[in-house]
């Protein structure tokens, strides 16, 4: 067993992971679960993923809810810290944990990952830079080599999609 524990977000999180499995293994994943709190699915499922191209039918989430309604929804308004969602999005603790899940992560997390998909652009860099209490770095241009390029690819408009080869894509 091992961990990765380099990533200072969600998007390194899953990036990171794969480039951990193959300085592990010597081989990159071939099927990847993830495993997390289930206000976080769409984010990886509709952003993370896509960023790496990884093959939709090879990926899946497994939502973890918290212990109760009350919890997730302080989870995810402590994931927004914003006071500026429109009221379409207030909730009152009665509803399910599904309408809870998506919208109260737009602010802080979802949206942005939306306009910057590898989270190199602000607020999303200054977020990780503030995690980096240490001024740590990872081993990974090392450890996954066939992953440089990736790792360090951050598009002007933060939308464009690595255009390189990935080693996912040659299974």
């Amino acid at each position: 067993m091992t961990t990765e524990d380099a990533a200072l977000d969600s998007f390194q999180n899953l990036l990171f992971s794969i480039a951990r499995f193959r300085e592990i293994t010597g081989e990159y994943p071939t099927r990847i679960t993830v495993v997390g709190h289930s206000f976080k699915r769409h984010r990886f499922e509709r952003l993370h993923r896509h960023a790496l191209r990884w093959p939709k039918l090879r990926f899946k989430y497994e939502g973890v809810p918290l212990g109760n309604e009350a919890d997730e929804y302080e989870a995810a308004s402590g994931e927004v810290r914003s006071s500026s969602l429109p009221s379409v999005f207030s909730l009152s603790l009665s509803q399910s944990l599904t309408s809870l899940d998506f919208p109260h992560q737009l602010a802080n997390a979802y949206t942005p990952y939306s306009k910057d998909l590898y989270g190199c652009h602000a607020p999303l860099v200054q977020k990780r830079a503030g995690r980096n209490f240490y001024m740590r770095s990872h081993g990974y241009h090392v450890g996954a080599p066939e992953l440089r390029q990736l790792i360090e690819w951050c598009p002007e408009d933060g939308r464009k999609l690595f255009p390189g080869t990935l080693p996912w894509e040659k299974k």
